[in-house]
């Protein structure tokens, strides 16, 4: 039994000796769906991998950030001790 390209869900051409049509589908139905889950996989793993490259950057940035703050502060209870010693 020969089938047309247009008779085969996603252009998959059938084995001449395929019995269990229902079978078949299924199983080209659940190859699409595994195929479309790792391109959404891949995307993923892309997005991934630039974030982990930018981390060092963000992190440098929270750091300086942070420093600013600690550094603020230790200025503050630099010039209150200084106040204090003063008078």
């Amino acid at each position: 039994m020969a089938y047309k390209l247009e008779e085969v869900p996603s252009a998959v051409i059938r084995p001449e000796n395929q019995n269990n049509d229902w079978f078949w589908y299924c199983s080209t139905a659940a190859l699409e769906r595994l195929k479309r889950a790792l391109m959404v996989y891949r995307l993923g793993y892309i997005n991934l991998t630039v974030y982990l490259f930018l981390f060092p950057f963000m992190l440098e940035d929270t750091a300086l950030v942070l420093g600013d703050q600690v550094q603020g502060a230790a200025y503050f209870e630099l010039s209150l001790l200084d106040r204090t010693t003063q008078q």
